[in-house]
């Protein structure tokens, strides 16, 4: 006989499944709007897909109705990337006739709001965000990127209205860049398509997108995508359909659906925002880990009057994929030593690497809780450790980090502080550097490291075992950055050469290397994405540069080993750029660079600046640029992997 306990417990547990079921017999409800130029869209198909790696599965579909409305309930994969793609309908803004060539696009995340607009402003920002996760199949690209790639969508629109983001718009972006504007373009050149704003309307967009020899966008979501893929494209052309579109007529404004609008052709089609808080100021180094977060270290304090002779040094930042900062305002993470960070951060297990520049030292930290887990001092090598720039891990995670003062190199095997040497010193006649830079390693388990000193710049390259077996090759003057392309080239930043040497496997300089662009003005930092192009930071002109790297038949039609793809004078501009170090990938193809001097006048000007500029050495904050790039695992460990 049951007692009754038990019958009670089994009603209880009965009433907890049952409560179950109808939840899950719930599942996602979910309704939006389809518009174009803010008026409804009526009979337009909508689908609902779940976004995963390797292959994409349509939820549901319907049509809306004469408001442009849809309604689905459905039970998605716990952690599916959502995404609506909307075509065809009758647009209310237009003549009110069909229009097959409608593609509207909105991806919606893990947790998509109840209510959602589907309209030109969500499929921009959603193209921008995804394009490198986006192919034949649907939205199917590597499960990291497919989650930052959503979770980037907010910073340029709100899902719920199909009106502005957050991030687009605030202080840091809305007046300070022209990517709200760019962003309110595109959305009027996909509106003036979709509500047929002139003949041919749809016509002229696809053949302004397109880049022969791929075939022409067929909807102006496929349109949107091609100038995402391609956006140092035709920019002129689809710039000058503006005018076209929605002429003003003598009027001082145009009757365009989105403002602001451009009036003036930009450089490229690239979409920046930039991104503060968390104790950024003066960003140098950036390491990205495995869930996407950026990692960096801080020159200076955010708000003292530091400057080149004379700093208070800042701390460690997190920021997460999309942008929010998640270490505490102005003083970011301390302890452990950390005190104005260099070029060099790395991680290694569950724990990031920082070297000192102002400190002397390395710092370790668990990031887990950002707990210190060096000494208050960080680890100085008993005091022989000067100013400290890159720091990276080797294949078998030994950790390396250059000391650019004193010229030698220090060595943490297995990141053991107690078994840590200095190899490389004045006083090693088989291995020699002379004010190292940055260092990188290669498929072969060699390190590489830049010498800046003065004089011709050369690069050191031994292999991780025997330092005693050195070699020297000749590059550019002051080289900083490098990294390894999965050849197993090298590309260098020569700072004061202002170009980019290009070093083959065996150490001869590739033909054509060194290469040069107007754009590239005192690089600095230097990333290979997946499809081995090269990323150049350019510290001088303020520009984002793409390089054509070892394997030309991945860059586009009539572009070489060493040309930019980017334009050659303007590079990628925008986002509120300042004077730039680091260039990293994520595993969505955003490409993040630190902004670290703002007014070089600040920086190294008068002993005593103005009090208005005396704050304004630091850069401020990290941009990052949507989509640019083929996608790279993370963290970063020897030459660039695919996710």
């Amino acid at each position: 006989m049951k007692t009754l306990g038990t019958i009670k417990l089994t009603l209880c547990l009965l009433a907890v499944l049952m409560l179950t079921t109808r939840i899950q017999a719930a599942g996602l409800a979910l309704s939006g709007e389809v518009q174009g130029s803010h008026q409804a869209i009526a009979g337009s198909q909508v689908r609902l897909f779940a976004g995963a790696p390797g292959k994409a599965t349509l939820l549901a579909e319907g049509q809306t109705d004469a408001a442009g409305r849809f309604s689905f309930n459905v039970q998605p994969a716990p952690g599916a990337i959502l995404y609506l793609i909307a075509s065809g309908g009758r647009p209310r803004a237009g003549a009110g006739a069909a229009n097959s060539a409608i593609g509207l696009f909105a991806v919606l995340g893990s947790a998509p709001p109840s209510h959602v607009v589907v309209n030109e402003l969500t499929t921009v920002a959603s193209a921008w965000s995804a394009v490198r996760l986006y192919g034949s199949g649907g939205l199917t690209g590597n499960a990291t990127g497919l989650r930052i790639a959503a979770g980037n969508v907010p910073s340029l629109v709100d899902l719920t209205t199909g009106g502005f983001g957050g991030p687009v718009q605030d202080p840091l972006n809305g007046a300070q860049s022209t990517t709200l504007a760019r962003f309110a373009t595109l959305g009027d050149l996909l509106a003036g398509c979709i509500d047929q704003a002139v003949a041919g309307a749809c016509a002229d967009l696809f053949s302004a997108a397109r880049l022969s020899p791929e075939p022409a966008p067929s909807d102006t979501f496929g349109a949107a995508l091609a100038i995402a893929r391609h956006p140092w494209h035709n920019t002129q052309a689809l710039f000058n359909l503006l005018a076209k579109f929605y002429p003003a007529n003598g009027a001082p404004y145009t009757a365009a659906p989105f403002a602001p609008y451009l009036s003036y052709a930009p450089s490229t089609w690239a979409l920046a925002i930039r991104f503060g808080g968390g104790g950024l100021n003066a960003p140098g180094g950036i390491s990205i880990d495995g869930e996407g977060n950026l990692w960096s270290t801080n020159n200076f304090l955010p708000g003292s009057q530091s400057r080149l002779q004379q700093a208070l040094g800042g701390h460690v930042s997190k920021t997460a994929p999309d942008g929010k900062p998640l270490s505490p305002a102005t003083f970011g993470f301390v302890g452990g030593g950390i005190v104005g960070g260099g070029f060099g951060i790395a991680i290694r297990g569950g724990d990031l690497w920082a070297g000192n520049y102002q400190g002397d030292s390395v710092s370790v930290l668990r990031m887990s809780d950002a707990a210190p887990l060096s000494p208050p001092s960080g680890y100085t090598l008993g005091g022989k450790l000067g100013h400290l720039q890159g720091l990276i891990l080797d294949l078998k995670s030994n950790v390396w980090v250059v000391d650019n003062s004193n010229s030698q190199v220090a060595l943490f095997p297995d990141g053991d502080p107690a078994r840590a040497r200095l190899l490389c010193g004045q006083d090693d006649p088989k291995c020699h550097v002379s004010h190292p830079f940055h260092l990188a390693v290669d498929q072969k388990n060699q390190i590489w490291i830049t010498n800046g000193g003065t004089g011709p710049g050369s690069v050191t390259r031994f292999p991780a075992d025997q330092p005693e077996l050195a070699e020297q090759f000749p590059v550019g003057k002051s080289p900083k950055g490098i990294a390894i392309d999965s050849q197993g080239d090298a590309w260098i930043a020569n700072f004061e050469s202002s170009t980019v040497s290009h070093l083959l496997p065996d150490g001869r300089p590739a033909p054509g290397s060194p290469y040069k662009a107007l754009s590239i003005v005192t690089p600095w930092g230097i990333a290979v994405d997946g499809d081995d192009h090269v990323w150049v930071a350019a510290f001088g002109s303020k520009k984002l540069v793409e390089l054509c790297g070892s394997r030309p038949e991945l860059c586009p039609p009539g572009v070489t080993t060493g040309q930019p793809i980017s334009p050659e004078k303007s590079g990628y501009d925008g986002g509120g750029l300042q004077h730039i170090t680091a260039v990293v990938i994520d595993p969505a193809g955003n490409v993040w660079v630190a902004n670290n001097w703002d007014d070089p006048q600040a920086c190294a000007g008068p002993k005593e600046p103005t009090e208005t500029a005396s704050t304004l050495c630091g850069g401020n904050g990290l941009v990052v640029f949507l989509g640019l790039a083929k996608p790279v695992a993370t963290p970063l460990l020897g030459p660039p992997r695919l996710p």
